[in-house]
């Protein structure tokens, strides 16, 4: 099925009256502090990593929460000062969900996700901007920001680039505890990149250009033997992607001045076809899909609906039924980050609600 073919009207009657389908109320998992940005789920849904603030200091510490009990294990609470991290490092935990890999002072770092030891440095000098756990490459990719030598390029290499500080893809082995390079002739833009479910990493990045140097930007998947796909599709205004028809279908949330106003469509890149596409949904007058997520099966999308300051609603929507359905009466002053557990039976996200002050980890069952 084309992109194209997903296209789909729904109008705010049928949304509205889908409202009725609602499932269980979501519940907090982490009732005491404040998550940063983002989750990282493990491989069996059992276990969720983040980042938490430590109070009265700058920094964050690394924690885990049992998904059934919520249980919560501050992995980094030992160290006297916590990591400094930032929002966008979010730890990932490795495929056996027994360790924590996380980013402090721009170096990887590793830790035991049950805390029983203490956390210990994996590379140095590598100038880490961002990660992401890749299980069918065997290790974490990251993007690095440290300056380019000759023996990283490729042949020909671009002209002028040796010793220019740039953003290139890179991957740490967890078995054999090295570095190599994924990109060397491209840029990677950091925080955006996500895996498909047949293994291509798929990103933001540019090419060099004669004219324009590395400033045009285009999605990019790259496959596991590291050939690149690119797409028609320049940078969109919110990087975190879901994928429709088996993974074959990405589906991405843009930007678009239409009058004197911003809308955000959802454009779509069929990735058998290569055309580009819409869902064309319509939504409530004022609000705007914030958040997606992917639901396992990849034949239906969750989604964050609402509008800065009024609140957000999750739905689901599966362009078979050609009509979303809202799965929460709760409404949450923000609804980010996060992924569906790998039964597809849970939605663990990042969400505050309205007149709570910071965010807590909830659980919802799909």
């Amino acid at each position: 099925m084309s992109a194209r073919a997903l296209s789909v009207s729904v109008s705010v009657v049928a949304l509205l009256v889908a409202s009725a389908a609602l499932s269980a109320e979501p519940r907090q998992l982490v009732k005491d502090g404040l998550p940063k940005s983002g989750l990282s789920l493990s491989a069996d849904g059992t276990r969720v990593a983040f980042l938490m603030d430590r109070a009265d200091q700058i920094g964050d510490d690394v924690c885990v929460a049992d998904v059934a009990t919520g249980k919560m294990t501050n992995l980094t609470a030992r160290l006297k000062e916590a990591p400094y991290t930032d929002n966008f490092f979010i730890p990932q935990l490795t495929p056996d969900g027994k360790t924590v890999v996380y980013v402090q002072g721009n170096e990887l770092w590793s830790v035991a996700a049950d805390g029983s030891a203490a956390p210990q440095s994996l590379t140095d000098g590598e100038g880490v901007d961002w990660i992401l756990m890749a299980p069918r490459r065997g290790g974490v990719v990251f993007s690095s920001s440290r300056a380019l030598s000759l023996a990283d390029l490729e042949k020909p290499a671009p002209k002028g680039v040796a010793g220019v500080v740039m953003t290139k893809l890179c991957l740490y082995d967890l078995a054999a505890k090295k570095v190599s390079m994924l990109t060397r002739d491209w840029v990677a833009d950091g925080e955006k990149a996500q895996l498909m479910p047949d293994g291509r990493l798929v990103t933001v990045g540019g090419y060099p250009d004669k004219q324009d140097g590395y400033s045009n930007r285009f999605i990019t998947a790259i496959d596991d033997k590291g050939k690149r796909t690119k797409t028609s599709m320049g940078p969109v205004f919110s990087f975190e992607p879901a994928y429709l028809n088996g993974g074959s279908t990405l589906v991405v949330i843009d930007q678009v001045l239409k009058g004197d106003d911003f809308v955000y469509p959802l454009v779509t890149w069929d990735f058998a076809t290569k055309k580009r596409g819409t869902l064309d949904i319509t939504l409530p007058k004022g609000q705007m899909v914030s958040w997606m997520w992917s639901v396992p099966d990849f034949k239906s999308i969750v989604m964050a609906v609402g509008k800065e300051g009024e609140g957000y609603d999750i739905y689901r929507f599966d362009p078979a039924s050609k009509t979303p359905v809202r799965l929460t009466e709760k409404k949450f002053a923000s609804c980010y980050g996060g992924s569906i557990t790998p039964d597809g039976k849970k939605l663990l996200f990042v969400g505050s609600l309205p007149a709570v002050k910071g965010e807590e980890v909830w659980v919802l069952d799909l």
